[in-house]
């Protein structure tokens, strides 16, 4: 196995996990925290990952928004546990949120996942929040129904001091349209593939929809079948620019984890998984990169992390409210 370190780090992070949130914690919650420290290399630490879960609840009442969804607790507490000291940590976290609460965003799970992605000094925070809502609105002029909370995030990982949100937004549009002609289904999935592809340039970039038609077509034939929910991760693809060697490796890795016996019920989800480790390898090549691709694949990183961390609520909330109405 050419991932058999990897693999044996994610299935004890995941049995630590595990055993550590309880039994009745939603198993997609613990494959996507595994997935996420497995990804960076680390082994889940239960006493650090409970320190930031304190200083959580230290600083929040009872009836916060993070603490009534264990689910969002979780990723914000593994987004956290490498940030230092807890409690700052934490405090630096809910002041963020309240720039993006200035910059009138309504406070949701979404805008709390979103405050993780803010830049560290005062005035870009400003600047990129006030910016990411102007963004936030003119994606909403092209598609009035698609645009929800759950855009956040992405709204924000995409915002920078400089506003292009109308260009932005123009661009999303014109690659939304253009893959449709290529047999991708419309919806929440497309828009957000239509937003990942803006990651390198505001301006419209005539390669990349043939590319990732090509990238589809390359993974469909090494098995792997791409489903709508996986449109996100062609962008992801895309943007970090794998060749046939990259590929080759998705497709091994893909394969053993598929044999990961956890993982046969979350087929979907495998190949997240799968290109997160790829993605972190490709951050690793230090010597043969240059500091902005570099910058970019970390970007696409944190871009990966908030779809995984947006598609998990959203799927342990209808399955909570589905069991619910049964």
């Amino acid at each position: 196995m050419e991932y058999k370190s990897y693999l044996t780090l994610f299935e004890n992070n995941y049995e630590k996990i595990k055993s550590h949130l309880g039994w009745s914690v939603d198993t997609r919650v613990s494959l996507m925290l595994s997935s996420q420290y497995s990804a960076r290399g680390k082994d889940f630490s239960p006493r650090s990952f409970s320190e930031v879960i304190e200083a959580i609840k230290q600083q929040t009442k009872w009836y916060h928004t993070i603490r009534m969804s264990s689910t969002l607790q979780y990723s914000l507490a593994m987004m956290l546990d490498d940030k230092g000291d807890p409690q700052l940590a934490v405090k630096k976290f809910l002041e963020n949120e309240q720039f993006l609460k200035s910059a009138k965003f309504t406070r949701t799970q979404y805008s709390y996942l979103a405050a993780l992605f803010l830049p560290e000094e005062t005035e870009q925070k400003k600047r990129v929040a006030e910016n990411a809502q102007k963004l936030y609105k003119a994606i909403r002029k092209h598609h009035p129904f698609l645009t929800s909370y759950e855009d956040i995030p992405y709204v924000v990982l995409l915002s920078s001091g400089m506003d292009d949100s109308e260009v932005r937004a123009e661009t999303m549009n014109r690659y939304y349209k253009e893959l449709r002609q290529f047999n991708f289904w419309v919806g929440n999935e497309l828009q957000w593939l239509s937003q990942i592809l803006t990651f390198h340039s505001a301006e419209y970039v005539e390669q990349l929809v043939p590319y990732v038609v090509e990238l589809r077509k390359q993974l469909n034939e090494q098995g792997i079948k791409i489903k709508q929910t996986h449109y996100p991760i062609l962008g992801f693809l895309a943007v970090a620019g794998v060749q046939s060697e990259q590929i080759q490796k998705l497709s091994k890795l893909y394969k053993e984890l598929s044999q990961f016996k956890k993982l046969r019920w979350y087929k979907d989800i495998i190949l997240s998984i799968a290109v997160q480790k790829i993605l972190h390898e490709l951050v690793s090549l230090t010597d043969s990169l240059e500091m902005s691709t570099i910058t970019s694949l970390e970007s696409l990183i944190q871009a990966e992390q908030a779809m995984m961390m947006t598609v998990t609520i959203a799927a342990v909330a209808a399955s909570s409210s589905g069991s619910s109405s049964d």
